[in-house]
């Protein structure tokens, strides 16, 4: 191509871009959020100032799960949440709110990584836990495999003979 081709398209494409940026300077400007016109939030209270709220017999929280119940995890499809729960007998089942979790009580409430239930004798949070590490169990001693030598090649299986 000539040289005035490539200093038109140069010059084209350098109009372009300033014009592109001065646009997008301008829409910047003018979407800015006018910040001085804000009230100002109010004190945030502190935890000495909060009231403790006694505990009730609705809330009464349960000092221990029953053994071998575990939350292994916490699922979400289409907006719902689900707590996968391991049972005693080492299956897992997965749980919506409202559902009976056999042998441990109702799901309450499942977020983050928590499930609540509401057991016969008060609520139960069960966080997400990591399965047990199975222990080790000492292995039987196998021997070593020992190295044969393959059996001496006559000459004749060499494909050589005598002469």
């Amino acid at each position: 191509m000539d040289q005035r081709v490539w200093a038109f398209l140069a010059g084209m494409m350098t109009t372009l871009v300033v014009a592109a940026l001065l646009w997008l300077f301008g829409w910047f400007r003018a979407s800015r959020v006018e910040v001085a016109g804000l009230p100002t939030p109010p004190a945030q209270a502190t935890a000495a100032s909060l009231p403790t709220p006694s505990p009730s017999p609705t809330t009464r929280e349960v000092a221990e799960p029953p053994s071998g119940y575990r939350l292994a995890g916490v699922a979400e499809n289409a907006g719902q949440l689900y707590a996968v729960v391991e049972q005693p007998n080492g299956q897992h089942g997965i749980f919506r709110q409202g559902e009976e979790v056999p042998g441990l009580g109702t799901v309450v409430s499942v977020g983050g990584e928590k499930a609540v239930f509401q057991t016969s004798s008060g609520k139960l949070t069960l966080w997400v836990a990591p399965a047990p590490t199975p222990t080790r169990t000492p292995t039987t001693p196998r021997p070593t495999p020992t190295r044969r030598e393959p059996p001496a090649r006559s000459p004749a299986a060499a494909g050589s003979t005598p002469r």
